[in-house]
């Protein structure tokens, strides 16, 4: 029969471990000789987290705990409004601590709670609801450049039929077009005689491509310069 472990430090009556997420979290109450008072999955929201603390003993004193993360600080607000103390648990230093086999959310829970009653946790630093806003703005506006770039490759990299349409199309356009003629052997001369041609090619498709967004955008014919 496995061992109950027992709080070893002082000033609490009840210990909450929380294994938060987006929609739901799984929440493990516990005593000082480690005895589960209450235990259950609810739905992430602070009418249903505060139901599920409330225990209408107003000199209960409480000290909760979860995992600081991107989704922790709604958690973190309504904890405390309902317990003593809310201790954020530093993710990395967790995995060291308590990385095991097992892993599903009640078990996180209760094992928060164990490490929670023994005195064993990593805490992390509660940002300030400032420092909170700011870090925000910054993955926010780090997901947009990430969207941003996304695009922007899928624009460089264009239809493989019509990259290969285009490079067939180069080497035909410098017989009828000086400028095109000039560009492919400018870069030919700058590069190795190996891979210079193959450069050389795909530089004019590029400008090729050029000429054609500017036709179909303008709706004109085109005209050679």
């Amino acid at each position: 029969m496995e061992s109950k472990i027992k709080a070893t430090i002082d000033g609490y009556d009840q210990f909450i471990g929380i294994d938060h997420h987006k929609k739901q979290s799984c929440i493990t109450v516990k005593d000082r000789q480690g005895e589960i008072i209450r235990k259950k999955s609810v739905d992430t929201s602070k009418e249903n987290i505060k139901a599920f603390l409330d225990t209408g003993d107003e000199e209960m004193r409480k000290i909760a705990i979860l995992e600081c993360g991107r989704t922790c600080r709604p958690v973190y607000r309504w904890l405390k409004e309902e317990v003593d103390k809310v201790v954020l648990a530093h993710p990395a230093g967790l995995k060291i601590i308590s990385d095991t086999v097992k892993k599903n959310d009640k078990l996180d829970s209760e094992k928060l709670c164990d490490l929670l009653m023994i005195g064993m946790i990593p805490e992390s630093y509660p940002a300030s609801d400032e420092a909170w806003g700011r870090r925000l703005v910054i993955r926010q506006r780090a997901a947009l450049v990430k969207v941003k770039t996304q695009v922007k490759n899928r624009i460089h990299n264009g239809n493989s039929c019509l990259r290969r349409a285009l490079v067939e199309a180069a080497v035909p356009a410098t017989r009828s077009n000086l400028s095109f003629k000039n560009l492919y052997d400018r870069i030919c001369a700058r590069k190795s005689k190996k891979a210079g041609p193959n450069i050389a090619k795909v530089a004019v498709a590029r400008k090729l491509s050029e000429i054609v967004y500017v036709i179909l955008r303008d709706e004109r014919p085109y005209e050679i310069r």
